[in-house]
C-alpha cells in the first residue's frame, strides 16, 4: 500500500511560505527506502516526528516520552527480573512527578520531614497506649488500710486513685487512722497476737536470664542473707520469721556460650532453677516456673516450738536438698529434719530488691486472714490468697507477686491456662485467677503503701525510700486535712476558711534555744521555723482550690464567693465540694485535673516527667560520698529538703537524720516491702545502703525531736 506524506513548504526569510501553499501528495512504494534528508530540493522540510510540526504547535517531552524511548533503546535484559518491572516503572513515574524533591537539598530536607511526622506519631502513640501518665497519690494509700480482699469486678473503675469523699468517711469512722500514732501495720482489727502465729513458708524465684550474674550477686550478698532483711529493723528476731523463706533464681534454657559457666555458678551456690524452655519474658516462662514449684517447692520445716495450720499439705515431706549461702541454718536438732511444701509461691523480678522479713510478716498475716474466710465458706479447704501490688483494679503488678500452694497446684494442671500463656505476663495470671473454679473465693491481697519504684526511675510508682516515720508524718498532714473538712462540713459553709488559710494545720514548732542548744536537730527546727514563718507571709492568690508554689507546697486555700448568712446540710455540702471538688464520683478526671492528686503524690525526692536532680550541686563529692547522696533519696529527710532549706549545709542536714531505730518507731517490721525498677547497678547499691546500713542508734547529742513542717 502506498504512503502519504504530508510536505510543507519552506519558509523564506522574510517568514513567508514559499512556493505553493498547498500540500503535495507523494506516493511511494513500501519498498522503496525513503533517502536520508533533512529537505527536499526544492526548499521544503520532512517531519517525521509529528510533536516537531510548526502548524501543531510546539510540545515539550514529558516523563512517559523519555520512558518509552529509554524503553526501545534499552537492550533486552537491562530490566531486570520481569516481577520488579511494575515497581521500576511506578518509581519512575513518581520521581517525574512535579512536587518530588530532584536536588540533594530538596532531597534530604524531604527526608527530615518524613523522618519527623514518622518521629512524631511514634511519639504520640506510645504516649497514648501508656496507661501511667500521672503521678499516683501515694500519701494516700499510706494513709488508709488496704482495699478489701475480695476479687475486683471485670467492670471495676481501671483507677489507682483514693476519693476524697472516700478518705473523709474512713477518717470519721476509724479511731485507727484518726490517731497517726497507731501505725497502720499490724492491722488493729487481729483477733491473734500476729508475732505468735508461726512463721508463712515463702518460696521466692527471681525470675533472671542466663547472662544477668551481677545482679544475682549482689541479690544473694545483699537482701537474700543480710541480717537486716531477714531479722526485721532492731533488735530483730534471729531470723525465726524468715526460717521457712528460700529465695531462688529462674532462668530458661542458656545460650550455648552461657552453658559452662551456669554450670559452674549452680555448682558453685546450689540456687538456680534451670527450666527446660528458651528463655523468654512473655511466653510462658511464668507458667513454667509455677508449674515446676508444684512438684519441686520446698522449704524448711517449722520450728520445734511451733504451732503451725493444718492443711492438705501439711504432712508432704522430701529430705533436705543441699543450702544455698544464703539459706536460713537450721538449729542442730532439724539440720537433718525433712522439707515441707511452701504456704506461698511468689515471683519477682531481678531489678528488685526485697526485705524478706517484711514480705514474711504480710503474708503470715494474710496466710492466717486467709485461712479464716475459706474455713467459714468451706471447712477443710486450703486458704486462697493471690497477694501483690494491684494496679488498676485489674492485675497484682509483675515485679512481684504470688499465691498460696492450692492456686499453685491448679495454675501448674489445669489444661486452659497453657494456652493462655503469651502476653504481659502479669495480666495472664490475673485472667488465670478469674476463671479459677472457686474465683469468687479468692483474696486478692493488695500492698498499695509499701512497693513501690527506685526514686531515679521516673516512674508513676517512684518516690523517696520510705520508712515507718514518714508514714507516720503523712498519716498527721493528711488527719489535719480531714479535720478541716470535717468541720466545715459540721458548721456548714459559713466557716469556709477564707483567705490565708491552709487546709492542713500546721503544728507550732517547738521552741528551742539557740545559744545553749548543740543538737544538729534544734538548728533545723529553728531554720524550718523561720522559713515557715516567711511562707505564711507571702501573699498567695487563690481561688478556692488548693494551690502551690514553685516548689510544690501546699500554701493557700481560698474562696472567692460570698458565704451564706446560715449553714445548712446543703450549705455543708457545697462547702465540702468546695474544699474537695467531684467527692461525688471515683473518676481519675477530677484528680488529673486539680491540685489534690498533686497534694497526695509529691514528694521531697523524686521529679516525674524528669531526670532525679540531687538537692544540692555535687553532693556525691563531699567528704560523706555515697551516705550522703543516699540520705538525699530518703522521703522526707533533712538532706532531701535541702531545696527549701536553704540556710542548711549538707553535714548539718546528715548529721539530723533519723536512725534506724526512730525511722522504724522502736518496731521490728511495718516498712517497705519491696524497691522496684533499679535497672542500674549503682541504683542497687543505694538501695541496699538505705536498708541495710546506717546506724541503730543517732549521732547527734540531745533529744530535741526533728520537726517536720509542711513545706
Amino acid at each position: 500500500m502506498p504512503v502519504r506524506l504530508s510536505i510543507i513548504k519552506g519558509r523564506s526569510a522574510n517568514g513567508s511560505f514559499s512556493g505553493n501553499s498547498d500540500r503535495e501528495s507523494i506516493s511511494s512504494q513500501p519498498s522503496t527506502p525513503l533517502p536520508s534528508q533533512n529537505g527536499f530540493a526544492n526548499g521544503s522540510t520532512y517531519y517525521d516526528d509529528e510533536t516537531a510540526a510548526p502548524l501543531l504547535g510546539q510540545r515539550s517531552s514529558t516523563w512517559l516520552d523519555d520512558d518509552m524511548t529509554t524503553r526501545r533503546r534499552r537492550k533486552p535484559g537491562r530490566d531486570g527480573p520481569a516481577f520488579l518491572r511494575p515497581f521500576r516503572r511506578a518509581a519512575q513515574r513518581c520521581f517525574h512527578l512535579p512536587f518530588c524533591p530532584t536536588r540533594p537539598f530538596t532531597i534530604l530536607f524531604a527526608l527530615a520531614a518524613i523522618a519527623g511526622f514518622v518521629t512524631s506519631v511514634t511519639l504520640f502513640l506510645m504516649w497514648y497506649l501508656n496507661p501511667d501518665k500521672v503521678v499516683l497519690p501515694w500519701r494516700a494509700y499510706c494513709s488508709v488500710p488496704p482495699d478489701p480482699p475480695s476479687p475486683p469486678s471485670i467492670h471495676a473503675s481501671a483507677t489507682d486513685t483514693v476519693n476524697p469523699s472516700q478518705l473523709l468517711a474512713l477518717y470519721n469512722s476509724s479511731a485507727q487512722l484518726a490517731d497517726p500514732s497507731i501505725p497502720l501495720f499490724p492491722p488493729r482489727n487481729l483477733d491473734v497476737d500476729w508475732e505468735a502465729l508461726a512463721p508463712a513458708g515463702i518460696f521466692l524465684g527471681i525470675l533472671t536470664i542466663d547472662s544477668a550474674v551481677e545482679r544475682r550477686m549482689l541479690a544473694r550478698t545483699t537482701w537474700a542473707a543480710h541480717p537486716r532483711s531477714r531479722n526485721g529493723a532492731f533488735p530483730g528476731d534471729g531470723g525465726h520469721s524468715t526460717s521457712r523463706t528460700i529465695v531462688r533464681f529462674v532462668i530458661g534454657r542458656p545460650r550455648k556460650e552461657w552453658e559452662q559457666r551456669v554450670r559452674l555458678e549452680q555448682a558453685t551456690y546450689q540456687d538456680l532453677i534451670i527450666l527446660d524452655i528458651p528463655e523468654n519474658m512473655n511466653s510462658g516462662k511464668t507458667h513454667a516456673y509455677f508449674a515446676w514449684a508444684a512438684t519441686n517447692a520446698w522449704v524448711p520445716p517449722h520450728a520445734p516450738t511451733a504451732t503451725p495450720y493444718s492443711f492438705t499439705y501439711s504432712d508432704h515431706r522430701l529430705p533436705a536438698p543441699p543450702l544455698a549461702p544464703h539459706d536460713p541454718r537450721p538449729p542442730e536438732k532439724q539440720k537433718r529434719a525433712d522439707w515441707t511444701r511452701p504456704d506461698f509461691v511468689l515471683k519477682a523480678d531481678d531489678d528488685a530488691f526485697i526485705m524478706l522479713a517484711e514480705l514474711e510478716a504480710r503474708l503470715r498475716i494474710e496466710l492466717h486472714e486467709s485461712r479464716a474466710q475459706s474455713l467459714k465458706q468451706e471447712p477443710h479447704s486450703d486458704p486462697l490468697s493471690y497477694w501483690g501490688y494491684l494496679v488498676k483494679n485489674k492485675f497484682m503488678a509483675g515485679e512481684m507477686y504470688g499465691m498460696t500452694w492450692d492456686l499453685v497446684q491448679w495454675v501448674a494442671s489445669e489444661p486452659k491456662l497453657r494456652s493462655m500463656v503469651r502476653g504481659a505476663e502479669d495480666k495472664q495470671t490475673a485472667k488465670w485467677m478469674r476463671i479459677h473454679p472457686h474465683a469468687d473465693r479468692i483474696r486478692w491481697k493488695s500492698e498499695h503503701c509499701w512497693i513501690y519504684d527506685h526514686p531515679r526511675a521516673d516512674k508513676v510508682y517512684a518516690h523517696g525510700f520510705l520508712f515507718p516515720s514518714e508514714v507516720r508524718r503523712v498519716r498527721e498532714e493528711v488527719r489535719d486535712a480531714m479535720r478541716r473538712v470535717r468541720e466545715a462540713i459540721r458548721l456548714g459553709s459559713s466557716t469556709t476558711p477564707g483567705p490565708g488559710d491552709t487546709l492542713l494545720t500546721r503544728t507550732d514548732p517547738p521552741e528551742t534555744d539557740e545559744t545553749t542548744s548543740t543538737s544538729p536537730r534544734a538548728d533545723i527546727n529553728t531554720t524550718l521555723a523561720k522559713r515557715v514563718a516567711e511562707d505564711d507571709e507571702r501573699d498567695i492568690d487563690t481561688d478556692g482550690r488548693l494551690h502551690f508554689d514553685a516548689d510544690g507546697r501546699l500554701v493557700a486555700l481560698q474562696d472567692t464567693t460570698a458565704p451564706p448568712a446560715q449553714g445548712s446540710g446543703e450549705d455543708a455540702r457545697e462547702a465540702l465540694d468546695q474544699l474537695l471538688p467531684n467527692t461525688n464520683t471515683i473518676s481519675t478526671t477530677a484528680w488529673y485535673n486539680d491540685g489534690y492528686r498533686a497534694w497526695f503524690a509529691r514528694t521531697t525526692v523524686s521529679i516525674f516527667g524528669g531526670k532525679y536532680i540531687s538537692p544540692v550541686a555535687r553532693l556525691d563529692g563531699g567528704p560523706a560520698g555515697m551516705v550522703w547522696t543516699v540520705e538525699g533519696l530518703v522521703e522526707g529527710s533533712p538532706m532531701s529538703r535541702l531545696k527549701q532549706l536553704t540556710n542548711l549545709v549538707p553535714a548539718q542536714a546528715y548529721a539530723a537524720r533519723e536512725s534506724r531505730k526512730e525511722r522504724y518507731e522502736g518496731q521490728r517490721v511495718g516498712g517497705t516491702i519491696a524497691v522496684h525498677f533499679i535497672k542500674k547497678i549503682p541504683w542497687y547499691l543505694e538501695t541496699a545502703v538505705a536498708f541495710l546500713g546506717g546506724d541503730e542508734e543517732a549521732e547527734y547529742g540531745g533529744s530535741s525531736p526533728l520537726w517536720y513542717p509542711e513545706l
